[in-house]
């Protein structure tokens, strides 16, 4: 960020060009195998990209993201109707949603094609009222959980070099502006991350603990870095440094000498082909590989 580099007039206009092309290319990112009626509910029928209903897919994570970032702006003493990118006619939480832009498409817009893609949401996701399809309250579970899921991953940020989740990156990165403002920070680096990393492998993990209580907690935990495909089963597709903090936590609620946890390394998350989980009887969702937003 260079303050003085554009006229506010300028910068709106370069906005406004850079969210047309990113919206225009969007549905390139759907697979190819998408249903047509989840096609017309992602691209929303007889509306724009822009529409504000919680109904959308995307707009029920973007409205759960703005609800991180908004509380950020006001915890770091920045006013968030003024805004850079943004105007705030209308009393608009302009520097909120400019602080959107940079974790809409990694921390949102992903969410919502990666269960796509994945076929966690279909068909069946939606419902039909008169001409227009909203979502079906199983279709926003969905979302919602996987939405918390991302939120709460890590990853290292690149200006400070160490592990922290996207959400608290919002407040870092809101504090950064602060430093700009104030003149105690040079100039503001924005977050760049791959949603994929080449060194993240896919790994098994089953537990056999007999107590209801740990046997809740550790539940509870897994469910924060993977999928459950078993009552005690779950994938996970995890970095080895932070799989080695996640068995660091699992000592933690286990009772070492009478539970037992195992973790199963399925290999390389790059080098996995077609899935190759099968089921006799009821299947559950198992996680695929996510799509990439660069």
């Amino acid at each position: 960020m260079h303050l003085g580099l554009h006229p506010c007039s300028e910068l709106f206009g370069i906005e406004g060009d850079a969210a047309s092309l990113y919206f225009g290319g969007f549905e390139t990112m759907l697979s190819e195998v998408t249903p047509a009626i989840v096609r017309v509910a992602m691209a929303g029928k007889n509306r724009t990209w822009s529409d504000r209903s919680d109904k959308h897919p995307f707009e029920l994570c973007i409205r759960s993201a703005f609800l991180r970032v908004y509380p950020c702006n006001l915890t770091c003493g920045l006013d968030p109707h003024a805004g850079f990118l943004h105007s705030s006619n209308r009393n608009k939480p302009a520097l909120a949603l400019d602080l959107m832009e940079e974790f809409r498409a990694v921390v949102a817009d992903s969410v919502v094609l990666t269960l796509v893609n994945r076929k966690q949401i279909s068909a069946g996701s939606f419902l039909s009222a008169g001409d227009s399809l909203r979502l079906s309250p199983a279709g926003r579970s969905a979302i919602i959980k996987a939405f918390e899921r991302r939120i709460n991953a890590e990853f290292r940020h690149p200006v400070f070099g160490y592990s922290v989740t996207w959400r608290r990156a919002i407040e870092i990165q809101a504090r950064m502006i602060l430093g700009v403002l104030n003149g105690s920070h040079p100039n503001y680096v924005g977050v760049k991350s791959k949603m994929r990393r080449d060194d993240t492998r896919r790994t098994l993990i089953a537990y056999d603990v007999p107590n209801d209580k740990r046997r809740g907690k550790l539940a509870k935990l897994l469910e924060t870095y993977g999928d459950r495909i078993q009552y005690s089963v779950f994938v996970v597709d995890i970095i080895p440094s932070k799989l080695l903090r996640l068995k660091d936590a699992v000592r933690e609620v286990a009772q070492l000498d009478e539970d037992s946890v195992l973790f199963c390394d399925l290999g390389r998350l790059a080098d996995l082909g077609e899935q190759n989980f099968s089921y006799v009887g009821l299947s559950r969702d198992v996680t695929d590989n996510d799509v990439i937003i660069m």
